[in-house]
């Protein structure tokens, strides 16, 4: 075992510290999904639908993708929203952008 050390011990190292940098890496670069995408309030009688084409102009996806993409991230059942409720839509958010509510 000795001599696999003293014969590899700078690719050992090198392997560790590779691996230990991406886990590094990985873990500081995750943004959040608050610190990346808009949210808004559900207001009265809103649909995950609705939502989508309000902000049509603002994400790329198809109706089906926009209200698959917002059940799963929020954990919720789009057919059970509640008014008051705050959730997170696929509409990114740039240095300008505050949090909006649904029916702006």
């Amino acid at each position: 075992m000795k001599t696999l050390w003293n014969k590899y011990s700078y690719a050992i190292i090198l392997v560790i510290l590779s691996i230990l940098a991406s886990i590094i890496l990985v873990i500081s670069s995750g943004e959040s999904v608050e610190e990346k995408y808009m949210s808004v309030t559900i207001n009265e009688g809103e649909t995950l639908w609705d939502l989508c084409q309000n902000y049509a102009d603002k994400h790329a996806l198809s109706e089906t993708e926009f209200v698959s993409w917002v059940e799963e991230i929020n954990d919720i059942n789009g057919n059970v929203l509640l008014v008051g409720d705050e959730i997170y839509i696929p509409v990114e958010l740039n240095d300008s952008a505050v949090r909006e509510l649904a029916s702006n």
